[in-house]
């Protein structure tokens, strides 16, 4: 739910929303058989858009629901794949934007199953670009022990929870050109009682910590011995005592809310 910190430039965004549309427009004139105007369709989709952006670079900030309109369901879909974008593209995605995700799809008649679906496809680009980025800012020896760090997060409470599994093919990328397989990683995780500490950046540190957080939270639980694992973490990424619950307190709450809003189907 979250991405390496990239320079913050809201005209990036606004560019982003300017392509977004001119495509939308041109989808929406070439559905055939449609009741819908067009221009008001265009003007519902960039004030949603618009709305993300400034959601994403003030934490506090709230936005009045969005009007309800009926779009093409493709449409409707591209539209939120393209809010959750620009909610993730240079910030965490918060709970403000997730909740405005919710009256955007509430707005369109998604429900919250389909949304879900939608929401973790996009997590599902979040995770690779995560991935991406670390190879291109780690050598080899600092990649094997992230994949080590997490796939200890991922042992930690003593069980493999199935939507943990779906890391196993990001920890596979981390090792990729190791002499390790993700086996001899996992008994080495199980065993190994440390993590020596990592020389990362500020940002990439802070990155780590939060997706170590966020495998703990995928299961919908938040185990003793993952909370401990997430202390040592931090140690090794030299994070201070002092600093953990800032970054760790709001990915905890936007899995919450996460769940409250689109619950994951069972």
């Amino acid at each position: 739910m979250f991405s390496l910190p990239t320079k913050n430039d809201p005209s990036i965004q606004y560019n982003l929303v300017s392509e977004v549309l001119v495509k939308i427009e041109e989808r929406l004139n070439k559905t055939p058989g449609s009741d819908l105007v067009v221009a008001d369709a265009i003007k519902w989709i960039e004030t949603v858009l618009k709305n993300a952006i400034e959601l994403s670079n003030d934490e506090n900030l709230e936005k009045d629901p969005p009007v309800a309109i009926a779009l093409p369901k493709e449409i409707a879909a591209y539209a939120i794949q393209k809010m959750v974008h620009l909610l993730t593209l240079q910030n965490d995605l918060r709970d403000n934007g997730l909740y405005y995700l919710g009256d955007a799809a509430m707005a369109l008649n998604i429900d919250s199953k389909e949304m879900r679906n939608l929401l973790d496809s996009e997590f599902d680009k979040l995770r690779l670009q995560f991935t991406v980025q670390l190879k291109t800012e780690l050598d080899s020896e600092q990649l094997y022990w992230c994949a080590l760090m997490l796939m200890k997060i991922i042992c930690a409470d003593g069980h493999i929870h199935p939507s943990e599994k779906l890391y196993f093919d990001i920890i596979s990328e981390l090792i990729k050109n190791s002499n390790t397989t993700l086996d001899q990683l996992k008994k080495t995780a199980l065993e190994a009682s440390e993590i020596p500490k990592l020389e990362l950046n500020t940002n990439a540190a802070d990155a780590m910590l939060k997706y170590v957080v966020t495998i703990a939270m995928c299961d919908g639980e938040y185990a003793g011995q993952e909370s401990e694992f997430i202390k040592k973490a931090a140690v090794s990424l030299g994070i201070e005592e002092s600093n953990i619950d800032a970054i760790l307190q709001p990915v905890a709450s936007s899995f919450m809310v996460l769940e409250s809003l689109f619950p994951k189907a069972l």
